[in-house]
């Protein structure tokens, strides 16, 4: 029709490309990009993005040791207990690291590190004691010595509830056994299951040692026969003397060491045999505080802190003979490197450092100073210092010891691989997608 326009036929509609999400990435870019995060506590949220992301992280075994392997455990803070208190504590007291990152500060505000899901038991009224605390685990024991607890306080679910009596362990004694506290042993291979677990409790008497032994495997101990050892109670400690070995336990690679009042010996148990030796401590000086602990790789250490600030390393190694001997690695004086962390304060302490623990490469070191009409001690304002072991550099992070208090580092549930599955395994399964 004259006058009409025309129209154009209409634009034919152009396809839209495909939806790229996040879902669409492959898992090896995704393991690639993963790698790159800055900590474990990064990595579980990031996986928290979809389902796809989360099971490319669970499902990769050889993925999780490579990020393991690149990603030195965190330290989260510090367990104390005082058990001299009157009254005694309820609960360990917790102190937080200071964090650079907020996902490592969120893990510790979304755990129960004050351990308050132990108040809902009812027949826990005595309060609980702090016995270790290895590879994200705190191992307890009720006030009435019957009842012990393994929590690991990031996933606070998997806390395992077992008795334990000391009757038995007493039997065939001559006077008073000592009792000492308990130790909690993790399985390093990763196949095993990650729940399992061990507990050992020793029992000393004279020139006796004997071990009890608990497997969350079997919900049962085991009690082991009496064992003389072939250096008892040191000269002077008088007849029936019980009291010869200290009530702490050190740890490291499948040996459990009780050391002797005297720091010349040690009584060593292969927690792979239940058999006991007694070894000789390598150095021996009044003027010296020691604890027994591990590198960053996994190697059997000692670390001596002397009262002039010195500390040395000490690594065990096998000679020509095929003889294990305890070696010197490393040796610094610490003075300058107190004087760039505590400014001024550092004439406080002019007693020197006391070593508190070593663990996944660092010792933890306690400040000492002089106390009105006492012996030198670790006092109020005294402060818990972090040293590498691999630079032998104070660490800027610090921990102010309120009390004469036994502090025991809470290792980052990466400290230990089978941990490190462990909390993965409740925050990849318990967690919201």
């Amino acid at each position: 029709m004259t006058g009409e326009v025309s129209r154009p036929p209409p634009a034919k509609r152009q396809k839209k490309p495909g939806t790229t999400g996040a879902s669409s990435l492959g898992d090896d870019l995704l393991h690639e990009i993963f790698l790159r995060l800055p900590s474990l506590a990064t990595l579980v949220r990031a996986a928290h993005t979809c389902r796809s992301w989360r099971r490319a992280v669970a499902s990769c075994r050889a993925f999780r040791r490579r990020f393991r392997a690149t990603h030195p455990a965190p330290h989260l803070g510090l367990y104390s207990f005082q058990a001299s208190a009157a009254p005694p504590a309820a609960f360990p007291s917790f102190a937080p690291t200071r964090f650079s990152g907020k996902d490592q500060a969120a893990a510790v505000r979304g755990g129960d590190f004050f351990l308050t899901s132990l108040e809902e038991r009812s027949d826990g009224a005595h309060g609980w004691e702090i016995h270790d605390c290895r590879g994200g685990y705190v191992l307890l024991g009720n006030g009435d010595q019957k009842t012990m607890c393994v929590i690991n306080p990031l996933a606070p679910r998997s806390r395992r509830f077992f008795q334990f009596s000391y009757k038995d362990m007493i039997e065939g004694h001559r006077g008073i056994p000592v009792l000492h506290k308990a130790c909690l042993l993790l399985s390093s291979e990763e196949d095993e299951d990650p729940f399992s677990f061990r507990v050992v409790r020793i029992a000393n008497h004279e020139s006796r040692v004997r071990v009890k032994v608990f497997s969350s495997d079997t919900q049962e101990w085991s009690l082991y026969p009496w064992v003389h050892l072939r250096e008892g109670p040191p000269a002077g400690s008088g007849p029936g003397s019980t009291s010869w070995l200290l009530r702490t336990n050190m740890q490291v690679n499948g040996f459990v060491y009780w050391i002797y009042t005297t720091q010349r010996r040690m009584v060593t148990l292969d927690t792979a045999t239940m058999s006991f030796s007694v070894d000789e401590l390598p150095i021996c000086r009044d003027d010296s505080t020691f604890s027994i602990g591990e590198t960053s790789n996994g190697e059997s250490c000692i670390l001596y802190a002397f009262n002039d600030f010195r500390v040395r390393v000490l690594l065990r190694e096998i000679n020509t003979d095929g003889v294990q001997k305890w070696v010197l690695g490393k040796s610094e004086q610490l003075e300058t490197e107190l004087h760039r962390v505590l400014g001024k304060q550092v004439m406080k302490y002019c007693y020197g450092l006391q070593v508190v623990a070593v663990r996944d490469g660092f010792a933890y070191l306690g400040t000492l100073n002089k106390l009105e009409n006492t012996e030198h001690c670790v006092g109020p304002s005294s402060w818990i210092l972090s040293l590498s072991l691999e630079t032998m550099k104070l660490q800027d992070t610090l921990f102010e010891r309120m009390s004469r208090s036994c502090f025991l580092p809470i290792c980052h549930v990466m400290a230990f691989y089978l941990t490190w599955q462990l909390w993965f395994f409740f925050a990849l399964e318990y967690g919201n997608t």
